[in-house]
């Protein structure tokens, strides 16, 4: 993306983007590929109000309350989808751990745990959080294997918008993931 683009994209930014053609997967309809010589560009962005028009309502998400849903279940929804952004009704707060874990080898290392819930059409959701920039802004440290979690509240959690995505299989499920967060933009102080 930043060799495209010559710098990192942020969220809400405009990109005219070369794609090749749609790659439909099974489990991920949304799929294109991109053409592997083109260039980016950024043609302005999208502003915390412009958000309600790319807001998803989808009539559920991805089964409920667990953090997974077995191999294939996207392609037995009405309409298959492994991609949204989504206004919940609910976001819990973001809790942040970390693990001693062994690998396949029996090495030891730590595994660092974010996780949140949200309530989307009545229904409980647990995802797994990826978006870098929501570590940046709310635990820029992840505690140790000794420390305790973290539990941290969101600033405007009823006004943020969530993209979230279901993971290619892996061991035979689809993880749900917090891709990124969308909040309002910060009051200036006087």
């Amino acid at each position: 993306m930043i060799r495209a683009l010559g710098c990192e994209p942020h969220l809400l930014e405009i990109l005219e983007v070369p794609f090749e053609r749609p790659v439909p997967q099974p489990d991920q309809p949304e799929n294109w590929l991109l053409f592997s010589s083109g260039t980016w560009k950024s043609v302005g962005s999208f502003t915390f109000s412009d958000l309600p028009k790319l807001i998803d309502e989808p009539d559920g998400l991805w089964g409920s309350y667990l953090r997974y849903v077995e191999a294939g279940f996207p392609q037995r929804m009405s309409q298959p989808a492994s991609l949204y952004l989504i206004q919940p009704e609910s976001i819990a707060s973001l809790r942040i751990w970390t693990e001693q874990t062994i690998d396949a080898q029996g090495r030891h290392y730590d595994r660092h745990r974010r996780r949140i819930t949200l309530k989307y059409r009545d229904a409980f959701h647990e995802f797994d959080i990826t978006d870098p920039e929501l570590q940046k802004r709310y635990y820029p440290k992840l505690p140790a294997t000794h420390e305790p979690s973290l539990s941290i509240v969101m600033r405007a959690p009823q006004q943020t918008a969530v993209c979230v995505s279901l993971t290619p299989v892996w061991q035979g499920r689809h993880y749900k993931i917090a891709a990124a967060f969308i909040e309002p933009p910060q009051e200036a102080k006087s």
